[in-house]
């Protein structure tokens, strides 16, 4: 058992505070011909920023890769569009360009195909959305838009009606087959830059600047309701293909899930940081059942009742989690992000599963501990943590019993199962960074900022011995599975090895340039792991002081790794925000999993069998 300490408390390497930038916005939009009617599970992509002396363009641009993608039938054209103001269509099955249709004046933020894929529409920053047949590529006519650039135009499923709307806030209905303007709907304060049809074309949604998203009769202009976006403008709007669920989402980078037929939000789905600029649903897989509404509990809140996520995977389940607050659960083999778990806006630092893999806890700056349920996205209970950050967590081997322990240097001690307080362990000066039970669970091990390694009786507040530990902080601690070795690292950059009992100084083994910020022994306990601020990761024959292998890091240092129960697959995580998993048997980098803003601060494995 080990714990990864949190970066933020390594002095002697302080880092800087992540900042959002403002926003990028990338003028190129592609568009697969066809019909996009295969749909239901919700992707959405929280986009790249850039400097904010530069001009927004309008929302329709706001794409990931400077590309925007709609896959449909027969999906033998593809057009891409931008900046220069020419769309250019190329077969869809090789990198021939087949045609090119001329703007006009600026660039072209929006295209749509019509569903039989035989009408192609353009339009811009010039305020003129322009009709072409799909097949000859000759201009069918020109349809003015208003004021200022043209955000958004779609059709509805029959192909009849087309829709327009842009900087002057007025969504625009055209009768899909004629130059002609069927009615013009008002929007609020500021630009439209969304809209869409459910699949029956009776409902339109439209949403812009203002961050209300507002519904209208896809048959009238009468306006049904508006439903609020949150803070800032919303961005992207999508139904899925039954047409009873809306999700919207913006500049507060929260995609929101409405019951399409009211106004009730279902849930929220967080971003990372910064804006949310597309959604879209595909049709391979259902979306998760709604979380039942939290109830207040003594010591925080709970779910009741309600319809729960289906499982987490519990092979090789890998989370991460980090400065910008989200926990993020890994398939281990590959690159898929199973599920996000909100948290706060408060970096997260530490993580644990219990041992039967069914509970997941977490802790972070905001002083709360919070146990997820393993088996899905379901928020158990709350537990506030101290005064101050969070920084390190454990169970013992039972499960029965939780230890957290962080900024204000006294090391709690919850029931596993409950949550309920059981006592308090007074620790020194500043905070303890780092806990950890031996595999019995009669053995738990603090240390901290005061450079001193704490001996406790796991089953009472009986301090049994004291180790030093150099001449600064400890940041990490880890038993062998067998109990009889306890390593300690920190900031002067060497990893002692201990005897299990804490009498016995074995060996010091060295740990590069600057703090170790993680260690951990593999399942037999063959293997130590250590890792810190230089940023490579030390693979140590777990019987003697011999370096087997060095994996290389990303770009700053490594606060956190973890090695699979099977002992063959290693992650390592830290400041470059990048989860990177290895084969735990050669130096061989498998895969990385991107993370959020700013670093990783923990990583774990879920690597129970059922």
């Amino acid at each position: 058992m080990a714990t990864s300490f949190p970066a933020s408390r390594d002095k002697s390497t302080p880092r800087t505070p992540a900042r959002g930038n403002a926003r990028q916005w990338a003028p190129v939009a592609v568009v697969l011909c066809g019909v996009l009617l295969a749909v239901s599970t919700l992707v959405a992509w929280v986009l790249a920023t850039s400097p904010v002396d530069e001009p927004a363009p309008p929302a329709a641009t706001r794409i990931d890769h400077r590309l925007a993608a709609r896959l449909a039938t027969p999906g033998d054209t593809l057009v891409t569009a931008g900046a220069d103001g020419v769309a250019r269509l190329w077969d869809g099955h090789s990198d021939h360009l087949a045609g090119s249709l001329p703007g006009d004046h600026g660039a072209i933020t929006a295209v749509a195909f019509d569903p039989a894929g035989d009408t192609l529409v353009t339009a811009g920053a010039d305020g003129v959305a322009r009709v072409f047949d799909a097949h000859t590529t000759k201009l069918v006519r020109s349809l003015p838009g208003g004021h200022g650039a043209i955000n958004a135009v779609t059709f509805n499923a029959a192909g009849d009606t087309l829709v327009t709307a842009g900087a002057d806030g007025v969504t625009r209905i055209w009768d899909g087959h004629s130059d002609r303007l069927v009615r013009s709907l008002p929007g609020g304060h500021g630009a439209i830059d969304a809209v869409a049809f459910n699949s029956a074309g009776d409902t339109l949604v439209t949403a812009g600047e203002d961050g209300t998203a507002r519904i209208w009769d896809g048959h009238s202009d009468r306006l049904v309701r508006s439903l609020p976006g949150g803070h800032g403008a919303i961005n992207a709007v999508a139904y899925n293909p039954a047409g009873d669920t809306l999700v919207t989402a913006g500049e507060d980078g929260t995609a929101r899930i409405w019951d399409g037929h009211s106004d009730r939000l279902v849930r929220t789905l967080p971003g990372g940081h910064g804006a949310i600029n597309a959604v879209a649903y595909n049709g391979l897989l259902q979306a998760a059942p709604a979380p039942a509404e939290p109830e207040p509990t003594d010591y925080g809140w709970q779910t009741g009742p309600g319809p729960s996520s289906s499982p987490l995977p519990v092979s090789d389940t890998v989370v991460t989690a980090g400065e910008d607050g989200v926990v993020r659960v890994w398939d281990a083999h590959s690159e898929r992000l199973v599920r996000t778990l909100p948290g706060s806006d408060a970096p997260i630092y530490a993580l644990a599963f219990n041992p039967a893999g069914d509970t997941l806890v977490t802790g972070g700056a905001d002083g709360v501990v919070r146990f997820w349920d393993g088996h899905g996205d379901r928020l158990v209970r709350s537990l506030p943590g101290g005064h101050g950050a969070v920084y390190t967590l454990a169970f013992n081997a039972a499960g029965d019993t939780l230890v957290t322990a962080g900024d204000d240097g006294v090391t709690r001690v919850w029931d596993g199962h409950s949550g309920q307080p059981v006592r308090t362990l007074a620790g020194g000066p500043g905070a303890v960074n780092a806990v950890t039970f031996n595999a019995t669970g009669d053995t738990l091990v603090t240390a901290g900022q005061d450079g001193v390694t704490r001996i406790w009786d796991g089953h009472s507040d009986r301090l049994v011995r004291t180790l030093p530990g150099g001449h600064d902080a400890v940041n990490a601690v880890a038993f062998n599975p067998a109990g009889d070795t306890l390593v300690t690292a920190g900031r002067d950059g060497v990893t002692r090895v201990w005897d299990g009992h804490g009498d016995r100084l074995v060996r010091s083994l060295p740990g590069g340039h600057g703090s170790v910020r993680a260690v951990t022994f593999n399942a037999t306990g063959d293997t130590l792991v250590t890792a810190g601020e230089d940023g490579a990761t030390r693979i140590w024959d777990g019987h003697s002081d011999r370096l087997v292998r060095t994996l290389p890091g990303g770009h700053g240092a490594i606060d956190a790794v973890a090695v699979n129960a099977a002992g063959d697959t290693i992650a390592t995580a830290g400041e470059d925000g990048s989860t990177r998993v290895w084969d735990g048997h050669s130096d061989r980098l498998v895969r990385t999993l991107p993370g959020g803003s700013g670093a990783v601060e923990a990583v774990v494995f879920n690597s129970v069998t059922r």
